[in-house]
């Protein structure tokens, strides 16, 4: 893998020399893909969608500041949604985060209104492209809008865009950036799907990247320093009929993963998955990868493994970050690293967590956070740089035997003290046991069962062979037994 200092541009050096790269047959409005004109053709399809109560406008990107050196993350969110006639929330989002410095800085303003028909949040966005206009009260104005030629005429597929963060945050960020696409839309689920997917239960919602690789270059003020900076980044857009929360009751059922990676070989791609937590995660439709090769072919499969290699707990939601509506304990957790494996792309790749801290709730609880991916496709290794985000958490008792196994499993040889085959068939085979106890309504049983192992894993784990921040198999112990 490449330092994270080279890897994080991925539009130089070999880069240039992809097939996308010069490729520009596709930078011309009116786009459409044949097959799909009528669910995206633009630029209509990136601008307001009359009727529609739920719609999303986000951008997230890498960036590399010129002065300094310094790595930054920033995720820009405009959500509306219309709760049927009587009610609206709204919200947008400012996220930047320095990553040497591990801070984040977080700027989310929510907006509720009675009847949104007559009530309107503080968002004017134009029919027909993408020109939105933010203008809370008491604060400065956001802008996203399309970017113009010397004559005046659209460039298709460049913005710009103007956020800051209200005037009395604690440390004032405020972007300024020029937003080009450098490959074409990639639409959620590839052409199997034409976009039109399930998410939430609700069916027609449509959803894709404007384009899943943009080149982001402009300005960032943090704390009235100003720096120039030049990235990477995706950007997306989402619609559906009905708010999302209409079709998943009770709230707490259908939650979510969904990750987007920008790749060395030229390949960008996006993951989604759902799961119905009433039935022990089963995935539901939609729940797929999607991709634009390096020659902009777009694939897309459901043949793949999605597994966590280390887990790690947010004990403590920051006060700007919490949720308003908790629909899990809070010793929840989340994936610190993942293994995702393509078997039709020949892809065998590793996500990991560049924060420790990924909270970012919306509404319910919510991780939103950086990862760097390191792996092969094709044979060939692969560096690279995304985001991976949900609302899925894992508190249950049949999870916390599933992080338990999936820890053991990627554990170093090292971490073991005796023969590792013989203290992961015990530990594995007490698992199973201490979940069957459980679902029969043994408890005591369970608890000692999991106290006995507890003490076998102090005997025979090295702790400090965990990498931290990820959870160790004793710590995931604890939370379960607390959890009993």
């Amino acid at each position: 893998m490449k330092p994270q200092s080279d890897a994080l541009i991925l539009q130089t050096g070999e880069t240039q020399s992809l097939p996308f790269w010069k490729d520009k047959s596709w930078k011309h409005y009116p786009f459409a893909y044949k097959g799909a004109e009528e669910q995206f053709t633009l630029p209509t399809a990136i601008g307001w969608h009359p009727g529609y109560e739920s719609q999303s406008w986000d951008i997230e990107a890498y960036v590399k500041a010129k002065e300094s050196g310094k790595i930054y993350t920033f995720v820009h969110i405009y959500s509306y949604n219309a709760m049927g006639k009587l009610f609206g929330f709204s919200c947008r989002v400012l996220n930047v985060a320095d990553i040497a410095e591990k801070k984040r800085y977080v700027d989310r303003r929510y907006h509720f209104r009675p009847l949104p028909g007559i009530y309107k949040p503080p968002f004017d966005v134009t029919q027909g492209n993408m020109d939105i206009t933010y203008h809370p009260r008491g604060s400065n104005v956001d802008r996203w809008y399309p970017k113009k030629d010397s004559s005046g005429n659209v460039l298709p597929f460049e913005f710009h865009l103007e956020a800051s963060s209200n005037p009395k945050s604690a440390v004032r960020t405020k972007l300024s950036v020029d937003v080009e696409a450098l490959k074409p839309p990639l639409l959620d689920g590839g052409m199997d799907y034409r976009g039109t997917l399930t998410m939430f239960g609700q069916p027609n919602t449509f959803a894709f990247c404007l384009s899943p690789r943009v080149k982001v270059q402009g300005t960032l003020e943090i704390a009235g320093k100003t720096e120039h900076i030049e990235g990477v980044g995706k950007v997306g857009l989402q619609w559906a009929p009905k708010q999302f929360g209409s079709k998943n009751k009770p709230i707490k059922r259908i939650k979510h993963q969904y990750l987007g990676g920008n790749l060395s070989n030229g390949w960008d791609f996006g993951l989604w998955r759902q799961y119905d937590t009433l039935r022990y995660n089963r995935l539901l439709p939609f729940s797929g990868i999607f991709a634009l090769s390096e020659n902009n072919t777009m694939l897309t499969t459901n043949n793949y493994t999605f597994e966590p290699i280390s887990y790690y707990q947010n004990r403590v939601w920051p006060k700007e970050a919490g949720p308003i509506f908790r629909t899990a304990p809070k010793n929840s957790y989340i994936p610190h690293a993942v293994r995702l494996i393509v078997p039709e792309w020949d892809a065998d790749l590793v996500i990991s967590h560049v924060l420790e801290d990924n909270t970012q709730a919306v509404f319910v609880e919510y991780f939103f956070g950086p990862v760097e991916i390191t792996g092969k496709v094709r044979g060939k290794e692969v560096y690279g740089l995304g985001f991976l985000e949900g609302t899925k958490l894992f508190y249950q008792e049949h999870e916390f035997t599933e992080m338990m196994r999936n820890t053991l499993k990627n554990l170093p040889d090292q971490a073991f003290i005796g023969t590792r085959s013989e203290i992961q068939r015990k530990l594995n085979n007490d698992l199973e046991e201490i979940l069957t106890a459980v679902q029969v309504g043994d408890k005591p049983r369970a608890k000692e069962l999991l106290n006995a192992d507890l003490a076998f894993i102090s005997e025979n784990i090295k702790v400090e062979m965990t990498g931290a921040p990820a959870a160790s198999l004793a710590d995931l112990g604890r939370d379960f037994m607390s959890r009993l």
